[in-house]
């Protein structure tokens, strides 16, 4: 299983976390040995930890009551994990849902300290949507790929969408991404805008506590990239040895296969035509004889004398 000791191996991925966690811009780097250190000594995550109440009032929504952070706007984290894409009621907006983290849970646990009998759950986080037409990077590079600027679906940033496929970090579309990930449990590294929490009831009729907020960030790939190497070698099936007798005995078991399928072949072929009329045409040096014989009658149809027609052929001259 992949775990943020196997990720760490990775100085490529190592780099891309470093670089996604702006310091200058108080966002929070947990992709590393001593992230538990880091989080428990930030002045934000103290603030909301230790305040007494960090949320503001729950309002009501349809399904859910949400609690917004009041003492902070937002906490900002890089985190690894496992996700999954989740759709809602249209199939347009998209989340991303934790499904596991380490230090996702550290960070949940701090955010729900003051909370008494409630379930804790993980984090969805809403992917924000980009246009092409005010994205500059999004526009050109659409361009490029003769795709349109004005899609059906929400586009996500095409600087802020990439997947590692184990050598190389690569920016892709929205499309992309729901192609290679849809339906599956995947890992990543993202950074996430916290800034709110969720209370709902499941389907056991609990009551249950989610994070949520925006996606900024995202680099996305398969476990198996950060996997350490494994030496294998492809088995060859041989081609199954037969005997001669064998095989004579697979050669008239086809014969009489074909035999049997051309017998009920002309069996079928013979009863459509006896449902049908028989005509026969009889063409002498001048007379022609059409015999018209219905093959299937309600009575016996040897009381009845086929119908004969004479015709006298002329030779026309100009």
């Amino acid at each position: 299983m992949a775990n943020l000791d196997c990720v760490l191996e990775f100085p490529v991925l190592v780099d891309a976390a470093s670089n996604m966690a702006d310091p200058h811009s108080g966002i929070l780097n947990l992709v590393r040995k001593d992230w538990k250190k880091v989080l428990h000594n930030h002045p934000k995550f103290q603030d909301v930890s230790t305040c007494r109440p960090p949320f503001q009032e729950a309002t009501d929504s349809k399904n859910a009551s949400v609690q917004r952070l009041s003492n902070v706007h937002h906490l900002d984290v890089v985190i690894f994990g496992k996700f999954s894409l989740f759709y809602d009621g249209n199939k347009d907006h998209h989340f991303i849902t934790v499904r596991e983290g380490e230090s996702f849970t550290e960070i949940l646990k701090g955010m729900t300290s003051d909370l008494t009998g409630v379930k804790l759950s993980t984090g969805r986080f809403f992917v924000e949507a980009c246009s092409p037409l005010y994205c500059k990077p999004c526009r050109e590079t659409r361009l490029e790929n003769r795709l349109p600027l004005i899609t059906k679906k929400r586009e996500w940033c095409v600087l802020k969408t990439k997947i590692y496929n184990g050598e190389t970090i690569q920016n892709v579309f929205r499309s992309d991404i729901e192609n290679l990930f849809r339906g599956t449990v995947f890992c990543g590294i993202v950074h996430f805008q916290i800034s709110s929490r969720y209370f709902y009831t499941n389907m056991q009729n609990e009551r249950e506590c989610r994070l949520s907020g925006n996606c900024k960030d995202m680099i996305l790939f398969k476990e198996v990239n950060v996997l350490p190497r494994v030496d294998f070698q492809l088995g060859q099936i041989g081609e199954i040895e037969t005997t001669r007798e064998e095989k004579s005995v697979k050669m008239v078991k086809g014969e009489n296969d074909y035999f049997e399928s051309m017998t009920q072949h002309c069996k079928r072929a013979n009863e459509h035509e006896s449902r049908e009329f028989s005509k026969k045409i009889k063409n002498s040096e001048e007379k022609l004889i059409i015999e018209g014989i219905p093959t299937e009658l309600n009575r016996n149809e040897n009381d009845i004398n086929p119908l004969k027609f004479d015709v006298t052929l002329e030779k026309f001259t100009m």
